[in-house]
């Protein structure tokens, strides 16, 4: 004796749910609107980020970046913008670090619309071949590749610091 307890299979599911000509178009959705009536549920800073095919990696890290009081205040209150602007002036490209601040600002002036993300993954993979392709990727080597470019964007490369130390070590080596 079999008894229906109401449970529909996955492929029951589906055959059910394809369109007929008879069933009713639904209307289209404008996705920019419909974003930003989502980033005004809730709180400021608790909005997702959109996955961009396997950027949940890039996402999760920008989350937690975004979590983390300090490092979001320095974008909110503009604490970076001198420091981009003189970068700027040297010479320096910051597109990550302009595209992160802009995502993180959003996230928390509710205005996050998921071109912003899209740009900063845009930018991220052509700064660097290491996340060029759209395979997953390990959020720690993203978040000490970020910070270090963030870094050194604002801050000029620290490469030239390396290679002093490098030297001096090898010279004090040499002398004892």
């Amino acid at each position: 004796m079999s008894r229906d307890i109401g449970v529909t299979s996955h492929s029951a599911a589906l055959k059910s749910s394809k369109r007929t000509e008879y069933s009713q178009k639904l209307p289209r959705v404008n996705l920019d609107e419909a974003e930003l009536e989502l980033n005004h549920i809730g709180k400021p800073g608790v909005v997702g980020i959109k996955n961009h095919g396997n950027t949940c990696f890039a996402s999760s890290v920008i989350q937690c970046l975004s979590n983390t009081k300090r490092f979001t205040e320095h974008f909110i209150n503009d604490h970076h913008r001198a420091r981009l602007v003189a970068s700027k002036q040297s010479g320096r490209e910051c597109a990550v670090t302009d595209g992160l601040a802009q995502l993180i600002e959003s996230l928390w002036t509710q205005a996050y619309t998921s071109q912003l993300s899209q740009n900063l993954i845009r930018t991220v993979r052509e700064n660097t071949r290491l996340f060029a392709d759209s395979c997953e990727h390990d959020a720690e080597e993203f978040l000490l590749w970020l910070l270090n470019t963030v870094n050194d964007e604002l801050y000029g490369s620290s490469k030239h610091d390396d290679i002093k130390q490098v030297i001096s070590l090898f010279v004090f080596v040499l002398i004892f």
